[in-house]
C-alpha cells in the first residue's frame, strides 16, 4: 500500500499538500467525465436492438469501466496519502511540543542551581 502511494507520488512528481489536493482534484474532474460518457453510452444502448451494432458499445463501455476503477484506485490513494500526511504532522507536533517544554524547563532549573 505505501509502495503504491510512493510511486504515484513520484510518477506526477507531487512534493506538498497543495499539489496532491490539485492532482486529486484533477481525478475527481476526469472521473466525472468518464462516469458521464459511460452514462451516455448505457443510454444510447438501450435504445439499440441490433446486437452487431451493440458491441463496439458494450466494448467502449468496458474499456471506460477500466479507465474509471483506475481513476478510482488513485483518488482513494490520495485520500490515504492526505489523510495519513496530517496524522504524521500532528504526531510529530504532539512529540515536538513536550521536547520544547522539556528543554524550557531543564534550562531553568540549571539557570536556579547556578545562580544560588
Amino acid at each position: 500500500m505505501y509502495n503504491e502511494e510512493a510511486k504515484l507520488l513520484g510518477k506526477y512528481n507531487i512534493n506538498t499538500a497543495e499539489e496532491l489536493s490539485s492532482f486529486s482534484d484533477s481525478l475527481s474532474e476526469k472521473y466525472k467525465t468518464l462516469a458521464s460518457n459511460r452514462a451516455k453510452l448505457r443510454n444510447k444502448l438501450r435504445r439499440m436492438h441490433n446486437t452487431d451494432e451493440m458491441q463496439p458499445i458494450k466494448d467502449e463501455i468496458s474499456s471506460l469501466s477500466l479507465m474509471m476503477a483506475d481513476l478510482r484506485k488513485q483518488m482513494k490513494l490520495c485520500e490515504d496519502i492526505a489523510a495519513r500526511s496530517g496524522v504524521i504532522d500532528k504526531i510529530v507536533n504532539t512529540i515536538d511540543v513536550p521536547e520544547r517544554e522539556t528543554g524550557q524547563k531543564e534550562r531553568t532549573r540549571s539557570k536556579t542551581y547556578t545562580s544560588r
